[in-house]
């Protein structure tokens, strides 16, 4: 068994495509390279490019799958509100965008084409906004509630989300017909949760239908 887990380094599942782990190797390779990160960055370069070797190359990545095991594992879960457990500190998902692989560009544009219908490619596919979530070895036994702060648009009240009133622009909203809120999704940690565990959850109840959110637990210390 490797000691390291190369799909947990690339922040991918499995299943991902060979474009998957290209894609993923790309935006890691221009976060960590030394001459952006410094010395510090020196070995996490060196485990994604290890990682791309094997992942790269179908017969490595098949030799190494077998010897993987099942030992990640990806857990699927809604939003548990009011469940037990003890809260974790909330995270603002655009407030910390080194840990998702989206450029936060991008990224903001891909949200808000989720409320502007006229913006919105009829064709564009799912895909996934990677955040990782370092947890103590206390945390990881404890379990919890994750509270993940997540950007959405809603129409301006004043202007009725048309940017104008009567002739003139919208104040409030910039004339952009819509104003910024946030949603809380609470996710579900489950005690014990090993490290590497992938936890899924849809954000279609809160209008954004063009990703979904995979957190990636990790313990640390």
């Amino acid at each position: 068994m490797n000691e390291k887990d190369y799909y947990v380094i690339l922040g991918i599942t499995r299943s991902e495509s060979p474009r998957g782990v290209r894609s993923a190797f790309r935006d890691l390779v221009r976060r960590h390279h030394p001459d952006r990160a410094g010395s510090a960055g020196a070995p996490r370069f060196r485990d994604v490019v290890e990682a791309y070797r094997v992942l790269s190359d179908p017969d490595k990545r098949r030799e190494y799958d077998a010897k993987l095991g099942t030992d990640v594992s990806v857990l699927v879960r809604r939003p548990a509100p009011g469940r037990p457990g003890e809260a974790f500190e909330p995270i603002d998902l655009f407030r910390t965008p080194d840990s998702i692989r989206h450029a936060e560009d991008a990224l903001h544009d891909r949200f808000a084409r989720n409320f502007m219908e006229w913006h919105t490619p009829k064709g564009e596919h799912l895909e996934p906004l990677l955040c990782d979530v370092a947890l103590t070895p206390a945390e990881a036994r404890r379990g919890g509630v994750l509270p993940l702060r997540i950007p959405v648009l809603d129409p301006c009240t004043t202007c009725r989300g048309t940017g104008h009133i009567a002739g003139f622009r919208c104040l409030v909203c910039d004339a952009y017909g819509r104003t910024a809120s946030e949603v809380v999704l609470e996710l579900e940690v489950p005690p014990g949760i090993p490290p590497g565990t992938i936890v899924e959850a849809s954000l279609e109840r809160w209008g954004i239908h063009n990703l979904w959110l995979r957190v990636r637990i990790g313990v640390v210390g």
